[in-house]
């Protein structure tokens, strides 16, 4: 149920205007499959559907991968300097992760997840999902 198109269309119902989804979904290097399916299944409902990437260092395979959906295209746009201002005006908390290069930096895909996430369902990539 959780990885379904009925799932993320009930989550969908639930965002405002501009509301951004994000999902987990898997690592991809072992699990390319998820993210492809979860990508497609995004796409089907969103103007707007892909991953970000993040080192979460409690799984094994270096990336993780976290689908994105939104149909304001605009958002993925967003200048470092907004994001930024943003953060600056949100107090500048101290962080141990996140900055707004590593924000802007979290789209930008290596070669193996892009192929995974421009693939159709069940395809791309290499069998394994691991780079080449």
């Amino acid at each position: 149920m959780l990885f379904t198109e009925e799932f993320y269309r009930g989550c969908k119902r639930c965002l405002n205007e501009g509301g951004i989804m994000v999902t987990q979904s898997g690592v991809p290097v072992f699990q390319p499959g998820e993210l492809t399916g979860t990508v497609t299944r995004l796409r089907r409902l969103f103007n707007d559907a892909t991953c970000t990437i993040a080192a979460i260092p409690t799984y094994v395979g270096g990336f993780m991968a976290m689908g994105f959906a939104s149909d304001d295209k605009s958002h993925r746009l967003t200048p470092e300097r907004t994001i930024a201002a943003r953060y600056r005006r949100a107090g500048a908390f101290r962080t141990q992760y996140w900055t707004p290069a590593v924000h802007k930096a979290a789209f930008a895909l290596p070669r193996f997840i892009a192929d995974l996430v421009e693939a159709p369902a069940g395809g791309g990539g290499s069998p394994s999902g691991a780079p080449r």
